[in-house]
């Protein structure tokens, strides 16, 4: 089962969440899952710019942003993460 660890943490104004391949043990998912690169181009085919860096996707949004901009960014984050974990199902 592809999840998203429920802890994010925040540094500065960056924010990262890690992947996992199951949400009650916390198992951090590997590069060579490659859910963090289709996590990662999926949201920039939908105009939301991730890094994949080590187990982790980090946002780092503009100093300066609005409600509704932080709320359009995590709708899309969604989606890639959605969007990952449907092929990582497939892949299993």
């Amino acid at each position: 089962m592809l999840g998203h660890n429920s802890t994010a943490y925040w540094k500065k104004s960056d924010a990262a969440h890690q992947l996992v391949r199951n949400k009650t043990t916390r198992e951090v998912r590997t590069a060579e899952d490659n859910a963090f690169i289709i996590c990662r181009d999926f949201a920039a085919e939908n105009g939301l710019i991730v890094l994949a860096v080590g187990q982790s996707m980090v946002l780092s949004p503009p100093l300066t942003i609005s409600h509704a901009e932080v709320d359009e960014m995590i709708e899309k984050l969604s989606r890639a993460l959605n969007h990952a974990a449907k092929i990582m199902v497939k892949a299993a």
